[in-house]
């Protein structure tokens, strides 16, 4: 089964943890092959502070990560069951049908 992109939702301001969350959880469950990458989507912004530009990183989509995997029953439940993950972006009744359709559109191409 090819792999595709999920939009899974954080604890807002966790995005960062709950990415390093998932990587450790993935990691140790040795399940690598199911998971192709995990994104928090950020832009670099170039802002005047002070007569002076300061360079940052902001999240284009604060409380949401992006994950390309394969997803089955066992994946599922791995990304849901990861501390500062609160589930799948989508109507929560049935992610198999309704996520691919609903959030193909963010995959990054």
């Amino acid at each position: 089964m090819a792999h595709h992109w999920y939009v899974v939702h954080t604890y807002s301001g966790f995005e960062n943890r709950a990415k390093q969350n998932l990587e450790e959880r993935i990691k140790n469950l040795g399940k690598g092959e199911f998971f192709s990458d995990i994104l928090v989507p950020t832009e670099t912004v170039v802002e005047l502070v002070k007569g002076k530009r300061k360079t940052s990183q902001r999240k284009i989509f604060p409380g949401y990560i992006l994950v390309k995997m394969e997803l089955n029953e066992e994946t599922w439940h791995i990304v849901k069951d990861t501390p500062k993950i609160t589930g799948f972006a989508g109507d929560g009744t049935n992610p198999f049908l309704s996520l691919r359709k609903r959030w193909r559109r963010f995959s990054p191409r």
